[in-house]
């Protein structure tokens, strides 16, 4: 983790504490290898708000606690990759998982159609 080091952003064991102002790219390098040595990232000192985020997973659990077709409502269409949807793999062992793909940024690339209006928190 030497190059890591060399970033000036402060990392242990899949951690990344932000230090503002930061520099982009410092950001992206240091992201890159901690996934790379870890398999995992977690960020801190990131400031959004920590009531934000805990409505936002309430939300999400809410979302995936519903029956299927409340969830289907916003499934993927077509050859789309955006909403809701599941997929597995057999590679070693039988892996199943649900996933809401939404593309949030830029605003005008947003399709509202998928997003779910159940529970009304998650939008």
């Amino acid at each position: 983790m030497a190059l890591l080091a060399e970033t000036g952003v402060s990392s242990k064991q899949g951690l990344l504490h932000l230090q503002l102002p930061v520099a982009f790219f410092r950001v992206l390098t240091t992201t890159a290898l901690i996934c790379l040595h870890w398999f995992l990232l977690q960020l801190t000192n990131h400031g959004v708000d920590e009531a934000a985020m805990q409505r936002m997973k309430d939300s999400t659990v809410r979302f995936f606690g519903l029956p299927l077709d409340g969830k289907n409502a916003v499934a993927v269409r077509g050859d789309g990759f955006e909403g809701y949807g599941h997929h597995y793999s057999r590679l070693s062992k039988l892996d199943w998982a649900e996933s809401v793909i939404l593309i949030t940024q830029p605003v005008q690339d947003r399709n509202m159609e998928l997003w779910p209006t159940n529970p009304p928190t998650f939008r």
